[in-house]
């Protein structure tokens, strides 16, 4: 049985995003590139437009955004578009704390 489509990404809502980070880890361990495209698609279409949104997942999606990025071109694609919008709307500080929480992440 699929996850329901995390596709709100309310900034008074953790459980939205714990869910789009759920479904997100799960399509990249998997491979399933379709359902990765559709989660990221639809969070950056939500993301782009909503500030708080964007500021208040910063830290619970940013890294698991990032390891799905070698699932596949079109999600490399999206992915770039993410990072994009971070370097846009987000200070230096910013964007260095959110690489290295990434990054200790990663090595975890």
């Amino acid at each position: 049985m699929e996850s329901p489509p995390a596709t709100s990404l309310s900034a008074d809502d953790s459980s939205d995003i714990q869910r789009l980070t759920d479904n997100l880890d799960s399509a990249q361990r998997d491979s399933n590139t379709d359902r990765c495209q559709e989660l990221l698609g639809n969070a950056m279409i939500e993301l782009q437009t909503d500030h708080a949104a964007l500021d208040h997942t910063l830290f619970d999606v940013f890294g698991t955004i990032v390891r799905c990025a070698d699932l596949s071109g079109p999600i490399e694609s999206l992915i770039q578009a993410y990072l994009q919008l971070v370097l846009e709307k987000c200070t230096g500080r910013e964007v260095l704390t959110l690489l290295m929480s990434t990054l200790d992440c990663s090595s975890g």
